[in-house]
């Protein structure tokens, strides 16, 4: 067969793994800093509105919507560019963030819950495109988001634990945020004009043919990242087949470890036993928890662990340590509280790397469905939060009830 001057394969794009997780470490430290910092916050912004019993109802409005955005990115999203997505997603983040602003200094309910409401639309929208994009990549690249992720956590709860501390008001470390999203644009831009090849998820793609005198790049942008099937109702089955042993299990680890740093952390901060550190013990609660989930994330590729359901056990049993230590303790040692939270993040990170790593890397996942298949997985962790602050609403709203109950028993 004779050779078609005007047409040949694309040439293998240049590859920096190194480059690559940098890139994506800022990008999602970035990209969560505002979520994280609202939920360390969330306790103080109901309190300052006289809404303390409400707590849950503001942390649960950061992922109110993020089901929908994770399924609506699947249907209907996968096709659009990526960089476009980004930019709507960094919009939303920073209306969110001025609207906490504002409602701090208004003192109003209302207008955080709706500012708490965009910034996790906009997180939301940018862990989902972004999580996307790690497809065109080798797998090994996912710990530069995983580990970038876990410290804005640990970041953004130090942060909070030093403004408590230094009882400067809460709407400075907000302020902060606003200009570092510049620089999640910068390196999102950077990060779609890498040219690469390598191995992983997009290995087995075939090779485009295109003619040689078109200007088309061979960035990822126009390449191996648009690649996607959509998730519809109709193959809806189709792609929870293809993560029915990994999301499931990590649905239930979110519902267990949001339940512990929610609603039940904000029960058991009031019953220290010495006292001395009360009025910090939630924010340091949340500190301990972010350093977990960041070594997690940080160390799950290590660890190879494949079976998520085990990770789920050991999620759920300290669950019912917690929901045992609330009905059977009257005070608390906080140590032993902080050492406890710890290793729930640190299962929490693990379970969340390895899963994510497993759908990227997994050879029996079609390169074009990885996409859907991360916004399914990701569907399913909003589902285990949002159904964690149902549960949290009714669980402090019958917390007298449930206590008489037990000790009557």
């Amino acid at each position: 067969m004779e050779r078609n001057p005007l047409l040949e394969p694309e040439a293998p794009p240049r590859f920096s793994l190194l480059r690559s997780r940098a890139l994506f470490f800022v990008i999602s430290m970035v990209n969560q800093l505002g979520y994280t910092l609202t939920l360390c916050a969330a306790k103080d912004i109901a309190t300052i509105s006289n809404n303390r019993n409400k707590m849950p109802i503001f942390s649960g409005s950061l992922v109110v919507f993020a089901l929908f955005i994770y399924l609506f990115s699947g249907r209907f999203l996968v096709k659009y560019p990526h960089k476009s997505r980004i930019i709507a997603a960094i919009f939303f983040i920073i209306l969110g963030i001025c609207t906490i602003i504002f409602a701090i200094f208004s003192l109003s309910f209302g207008v955080a819950i709706a500012g708490s409401i965009f910034l996790g639309i906009g997180t939301i929208l940018g862990a989902s495109t972004n999580l996307g994009f790690l497809k065109a990549f080798p797998p090994e690249t996912v710990t530069g988001w995983t580990s970038g992720s876990g410290l804005a956590g640990v970041l953004a709860s130090l942060l909070y634990l030093v403004i408590k501390l230094l009882k400067f008001n809460p709407i400075y470390p907000f302020m902060f945020l606003l200009p570092l999203y510049s620089l999640y644009l910068v390196c999102f831009w950077k990060l779609s004009k890498q040219q690469l090849l390598g191995r992983g998820a997009y290995e087995s793609t075939p090779l485009r043919l295109v003619p040689r005198d078109t200007d088309q790049t061979n960035s990822l942008e126009t390449n191996q990242a648009l690649l996607n099937d959509e998730l519809k109702w109709s193959n809806f089955c189709v792609f929870f087949r293809l993560v029915r042993d990994r999301s499931p299990f990590l649905m239930m680890i979110y519902f267990f470890e949001y339940s512990c740093i929610g609603y039940l952390a904000n029960v058991l901060v009031d019953r220290d036993k010495n006292g001395r550190s009360m009025h910090v013990a939630f924010e340091v609660i949340q500190l301990m928890y972010q350093v977990g989930v960041f070594i997690g994330r940080t160390i799950f590729q290590f660890l190879r662990i494949k079976r998520v359901w085990v990770l789920a056990l050991i999620q759920g049993l300290f669950f019912l340590g917690w929901i045992a230590t609330v009905f059977v303790f009257q005070e608390v040692d906080m140590p032993y509280l902080y050492a406890s939270i710890f290793f729930i993040g640190l299962v929490g990170g693990i379970s969340y790397g390895t899963v994510v790593y497993l759908i990227l890397n997994d050879p029996l996942i079609p390169y074009s469905k990885k996409e859907a298949c991360i916004n399914l997985n990701g569907a399913g962790i909003e589902m285990g939060i949002i159904i964690n602050s149902l549960v949290g609403m009714l669980f402090i709203a019958n917390l007298r009830h449930l206590n008489s109950f037990f000790h009557s028993a």
